[in-house]
């Protein structure tokens, strides 16, 4: 079996601290920014079958590495003198680790590997910034694909405060995001440019550093979840993939443990908010959603079958009714979990089709009030909200945001703050929205990998989700 390493704390591999990275970004407010009832004249001008599981072990090599790892805090400075520390073991059954870290603090050189103690003092703690009482802090941790996790301070105004790497890479294909607070880890899943395979990055939000980096799961990977408790990852083969399984990792080790049988394709996977399931979907011809028992890891239900492909998709708390996008669809279809029915497609109103994308990225405010789907297509710069506390959904408003081609949309814990990214592999700002005001307040970079990690007291004290699930 492959063995596994931590970077950090006492008895295990030793690294050196960070790499500084210069960072520059700039937030405002769009203007031009807003909401409309959706009911107004001539619409709006931007104003107002059951399968089992198959166990399996992990026969890859395994790659823990905080290469070029960053730590980056205003006001604050830290030499580097790029000196390189790397140990491999080798275990029982051949498998290799190998751990490596480039560059360390100005006054610890961490010039060899160790297996026991901390090279320096606090050379591997990335403190994170504390609230204005010197307690609690909420940030947003995005990630890019250059490679970079950039952090923002909800509370002052989503403020940059620091960005690290997740990959020595520079330019990469980041499929999705996850956190668990209970262990304080936060994973990346991305796909390298280069054909050096697909990665799921475990990272320490305590020090910023990277704990392992296995790519032994498949070619691909795609936007997976990790259940609340931070115990497994759901991890699909990927959409560009004729793999008929979907990954369970162990999410501290990175160990495969099961492999679960699903049609090929597999793509957007989450975990429920009492983490007691997991819900996959294809973006092959099945167009269903399936639901997986995470005690078992088998599948327990099958919804019957959307109207075509199904897309991003959202579940209530209480795991009952599903809001997903369909392609061919526009607007969105809803169905029951525990049934499996069908329910009804509710359209978009206030914009028109123009033929150029199906929308692409839902989400269901946590207090489960309201739906928020984004447009898409050229022009088609909003999101559609619709009141959803009772069947059929309505469409109450049309909010304005930057971009065309909106690709994702997920909230902040508390549900006060809308994330929406545009256009994949543009390059373009992800807008905040005020979901009082439906107004955009502030810009962050380009990045629909991105959740909400709370601190307190120097310890996670909660996290969000990439994908805005109801929790009410």
């Amino acid at each position: 079996m492959t063995s596994i390493y931590r970077l950090a704390g006492p008895g295990l591999l030793v690294v050196g601290g960070p790499v500084l990275l210069n960072f520059a970004f700039t937030s405002g407010c769009d203007g031009t920014s807003g909401s409309v009832d959706v009911g107004m004249e001539g619409g709006s001008d931007g104003n107002g079958t059951t399968t089992g599981a198959t166990s399996a072990s992990t026969t890859g090599t395994t790659t823990a590495s905080t290469t070029g790892t960053t730590s980056t805090t205003t006001g604050a400075t830290t030499g580097a003198d790029g000196g390189m520390t790397t140990a491999t073991t080798t275990g029982a059954d051949g498998g290799t680790t190998t751990a490596t870290t480039t560059g360390d603090s100005g006054d610890n050189d961490g010039g060899s590997g160790s297996s026991s103690g901390d090279s320096g003092d606090n050379a591997d703690v990335a403190t994170p910034l504390p609230g204005p009482d010197g307690g609690s802090s909420r940030f947003v941790y995005a990630a890019q694909d250059d490679g970079t996790i950039h952090v923002y301070d909800i509370n002052n105004g989503h403020a940059p405060v620091k960005t690290f790497r997740f990959t020595s890479s520079t330019s990469v294909d980041v499929r999705g995001a996850a956190a668990a607070a209970s262990t304080h880890l936060f994973y990346v899943m991305f796909n390298g440019i280069t054909g050096n395979g697909g990665h799921l990055v475990c990272l320490d939000l305590l020090t910023d550093k990277i704990l392992w980096d296995n790519t032994s799961y498949g070619p691909r990977v795609d936007r997976g979840d990790v259940t609340p408790d931070g115990s497994k990852v759901y991890l699909p083969s990927s959409e560009e993939e004729m793999l008929p399984y979907e990954s369970v990792i162990d999410a501290v080790t990175g160990r495969l443990i099961a492999k679960i049988t699903m049609p090929p394709m597999t793509h957007d996977t989450v975990c429920s908010v009492d983490g007691k399931k997991a819900f996959m979907e294809n973006k092959s011809t099945d167009d269903r959603i399936r639901t997986v028992d995470t005690a078992t890891n088998t599948v327990i239900a099958t919804t019957d079958a959307f109207s075509a492909i199904v897309q991003p998709f959202s579940v209530t708390r209480s795991n009952g009714l599903v809001v997903a996008n369909v392609e061919g669809v526009y607007g969105f279809q809803y169905a029951d979990l525990s049934s499996g029915k069908i329910l009804g497609t509710a359209l978009f109103t206030g914009t028109t089709y123009n033929g150029t994308n199906w929308p692409h990225g839902i989400g269901i405010t946590p207090n489960e009030n309201e739906a928020w789907a984004g447009d898409r297509g050229t022009g088609n710069h909003y999101v559609h909200v619709f009141d959803i506390t009772s069947l059929p959904p309505k469409q109450t408003r049309l909010v304005t945001i930057s971009n065309d081609n909106p690709h994702w949309l997920t909230f902040g814990i508390d549900g006060r703050f809308c994330y929406v990214a545009g256009a994949k592999g543009l390059n373009n700002s992800t807008d905040v929205v005020d979901t009082t005001t439906y107004r955009k307040t502030a810009s962050l970079g380009p990045s629909e990998d991105l959740l909400e990690v709370d601190f307190s007291h120097g310890a996670v004290s909660a996290v969000g989700d990439q994908f805005g699930v109801g929790r009410q």
